[in-house]
């Protein structure tokens, strides 16, 4: 029988996921909650778009996807999830079946159409691989991080907590990153980071004088 879930948020990303749960057939989604102040409607997605905070009084023991994205540097999708773990809800980990993942992954990830996931990684909680990210060997990554697709990490690489890597980043090998930092697409970083909240948005990996959390 296909679990009964819930998906956490009501954009676009959100009703992709239904797509992609719904698709195997294990999951079956039921629901879509958003928090008090986002709630303009009662449906969404043709299903009912329910409180938030409902979720643990009138919900108990069903499955939760938290599909909050990389709004406020993925602040946003960290203070859902935290609030989950504190109702006693432990968030969905997603894996497309198409994905290869051969390290453990934190609660809450969603790793979709081929990605690479190599060995000896340690992959935080929350985190979001969109298709064909590559994380090589020996990596860390920090919680909710955000990987965009063709994405790739060589080996021995650490990343910091809520970063965004855009698409078809590529970061050099044995090199760290700081938390919150931002990597636009296609960038090569080819050295290490170590302030918070940092921009590269050329392909040459040329700093940028705004903070990540002017970006998103």
């Amino acid at each position: 029988m296909p679990i009964d879930t819930i998906i956490v948020g009501a954009s676009s990303f959100s009703s992709l996921m239904r797509l992609y749960l719904e698709q195997e057939g294990k999951y079956h989604v039921v629901a879509y909650a958003v928090e008090a102040e986002y709630l303009k409607a009662d449906a969404f997605d043709g299903l009912p778009l329910i409180d938030f905070d409902l979720l643990a009084s009138q919900y108990q023991g069903i499955s939760v996807l938290n599909t909050i994205g990389y709004s406020k540097m993925n602040q946003a999708r960290e203070r859902i999830h935290r609030h989950l773990v504190e109702l006693g809800i432990e968030p969905v980990t997603y894996i497309h079946p198409s994905a290869v993942v051969n390290s453990p992954l934190g609660a809450g990830c969603i790793v979709l159409e081929h990605c690479s996931i190599g060995f000896r990684n340690v992959i935080g909680e929350g985190c979001i691989f969109w298709s064909r990210t590559t994380i090589a060997h020996d990596c860390k990554v920090g919680d909710f991080s955000y990987w965009s697709p063709h994405a790739v990490s060589c080996g021995n690489v650490t990343i910091g907590k809520r970063c965004f890597i855009g698409a078809g980043a590529v970061l050099r090998n044995r090199i760290q990153v700081a938390d919150d930092c931002l990597v636009g697409a296609g960038v090569y970083l080819n050295h290490s980071v170590e302030e918070c909240g940092k921009v590269f948005a050329c392909h040459n990996a040329e700093e940028r004088t705004v903070s990540s959390n002017q970006v998103f």
